[in-house]
């Protein structure tokens, strides 16, 4: 008797082991679905804040040759790319045409546009300099990607717009 007994003990063990590591390894998966959706939340609403900063930006500039001219932000469409990293973004800028246009013209217009988005900065930070605590402040926060910098590291041709890359 004394062995079915421990057979019986063994077996309720093993089964309530397997149990708790189904249900634990549930618990996990649960927790890495949760936390992805969250990044991928926190990314998309930078995205939105990116968005956002990049419009004015480019609204109070004439726009490059045979790209529309920014005047909404909603004229900057972000391009969904989960594989990016965090300080990763993907927007699309609409062209005047179909033409194509030349990686050496894409080129130079990046250089314009991170210069002028260099300038941007630099007035923000000047700006912030003349005024108060917490006006200083909240300014700052309000351009939280301007204030700390970005740059557009790719800008590719396709048939009806353009590809923006920024890392921040």
């Amino acid at each position: 008797m004394s062995t079915s007994n421990n057979q019986f003990m063994q077996g309720a063990k093993t089964a309530l082991c397997d149990w708790w590591q189904q249900s634990h390894q549930k618990w996990l998966d649960e927790q890495k679905q949760k936390n992805e959706a969250q990044r991928q939340t926190l990314k998309y609403q930078s995205a939105l804040q990116l968005q956002t900063e990049l419009a004015e930006i480019f609204s109070n500039m004439s726009a490059p040759a045979n790209l529309q001219q920014i005047r909404f932000t909603s004229d900057l469409v972000i391009k969904e790319n989960s594989s990016d990293k965090n300080n990763i973004y993907r927007y699309r800028w609409k062209k005047k045409g179909e033409e194509k246009i030349a990686q050496v013209i894409l080129n130079g217009i990046k250089n314009n546009l991170n210069a002028t988005i260099m300038e941007h900065n630099s007035r923000l930070w000047n700006t912030a300099s003349t005024l108060p605590y917490p006006d200083n402040q909240a300014l700052i926060e309000r351009y939280p990607f301007t204030a700390n910098g970005f740059r557009i590291t790719g800008l590719f041709d396709s048939p009806l717009d353009v590809e923006l890359v920024i890392q921040t």
